[in-house]
């Protein structure tokens, strides 16, 4: 594309016509062009007909705009500020083309060392990916969480659990029961072993059929969940503006589909499942220690704040590194599939050293955070082994 571009601006041509020449380019070529090609000596005098969807960024060098719907008809034509006015949908989408033409000074390459000393960055320029701070929002739980279905679906889940720590629960007392009858009988052969023996194996029973249909349950809710999520990325990735295709690498859009899908698949279901059962095993088990031993009442809930302390100071500095680790895995795949497609030029040209190199300093950006990742778990286990043990 920028090959065809030279030619048509070199060329005699009084009256160019150029089809979209920004698509294949990230913000900053794209002003670059604009400020040192069609703002230039090489067009003046001559006729360009630009078709494009970079309305804010063609605003100041376009004498005449011409907005085309989807039908085909004429939506506005004028000046830039008069077509703008007459069509509220280019103006929104002007106003976000200038969002990301806004952007353009926090473009930033890859790794701070592609930057030399004089503050221009040699790396290859992209728009830099907006990281959240802070914990994630409830309308996040409450979008991936409704739609494992509804209120009768978690009220069912949760008795389900709970039934089943209760079973749990009378399993240890009817065994305690079942010991304490040698004390006050005699002779053994007064004590009906088989009969304690059944009631404990329907208890075991019991505890299956309560247990297994709620995890099936939470299972189909969460495969129904993640079929929904993937739809829903797929449409709106699929149906979205060229411009956001302009200004996303390819990279970050894979990552969102494979690491972090996966992520939705299995490991969020499954340890939500896990904290579900723990928080209703720890709450029945607290409230035992509470009837039969009140005195371990404030040692528990002083045990139970300070986990909660360290639990903040886990998940705060978690939220971010695994951040860090999902935008650090997007540059990484985008130069992955760069190099892969691009495998012959390499090797006709001998950069593959290069390449290496490069592709290792990504791997390096990628693994310092995914190392803290791990580090971080380790801090969890010390510190609930040390509450444990007081």
């Amino acid at each position: 594309a920028r090959v065809s571009l030279a030619r048509a601006i070199y060329s005699s041509a009084e009256i160019l016509l150029l089809d979209d020449i920004f698509s294949a380019l990230d913000v900053h070529t794209s002003r670059w062009i604009v400020d040192k090609c069609l703002r230039g000596d090489l067009v003046k005098g001559r006729t360009v007909l630009l078709v494009t969807h970079h309305v804010a960024m063609l605003a100041p060098v376009a004498d005449f705009v011409v907005s085309i719907g989807f039908d085909g008809r004429i939506l506005s034509q004028g000046q830039a500020s008069d077509a703008l006015q007459k069509d509220a949908d280019l103006a929104a989408e002007a106003e976000e083309d200038q969002e990301i033409v806004e952007k353009r000074g926090k473009v930033e390459s890859l790794e701070g060392s592609d930057k030399p000393k004089n503050g221009t960055s040699t790396g290859q320029l992209i728009a830099a990916e907006e990281i959240v701070e802070g914990h994630i929002g409830l309308s996040a739980f409450k979008f991936f969480f409704g739609m494992f279905g509804s209120v009768w679906f978690w009220g069912a889940f949760v008795a389900a659990m709970a039934g089943a720590e209760v079973v749990n629960i009378l399993q240890k007392w009817w065994l305690g029961y079942w010991a304490r009858q040698y004390q006050v009988h005699t002779e053994p052969w007064e004590i009906k072993d088989q009969w304690y023996l059944g009631m404990y194996g329907v208890l075991i029973i019991a505890s299956i059929f309560i247990y297994n249909p709620g995890q099936i349950m939470f299972i189909l809710g969460s495969v129904k969940a993640s079929r929904i999520t993937h739809n829903r990325l797929v449409q709106s990735v699929l149906g979205t503006t060229l411009r956001w295709l302009d200004s996303t690498p390819q990279g970050r859009i894979v990552a969102r589909f494979t690491q972090d899908i996966r992520s939705v698949d299995s490991s969020v279901p499954s340890l939500f499942s896990t904290m579900v059962e723990i928080t209703i095993s720890l709450l029945f088990h607290f409230g035992a220690i509470f009837v039969y031993a009140p005195v371990f009442l404030l040692p528990g809930l002083a045990v139970a704040a300070i986990g909660a302390w360290l639990s903040q100071i886990y998940i705060r500095a978690q939220l971010a590194v695994k951040r860090e680790m999902s935008n650090a895995r997007s540059p990484l795949y985008s130069y992955f599939g760069a190099a892969i497609a691009g495998l012959t030029s390499i090797r006709a040209y001998g950069a593959e050293e290069q390449f290496k190199a490069k592709n290792m300093k990504r791997i390096d950006f990628y693994s310092r955070p995914g190392r803290t990742f791990y580090n971080l778990n380790r801090f969890v286990y010390p510190s609930r082994k040390g509450l444990t043990k007081f």
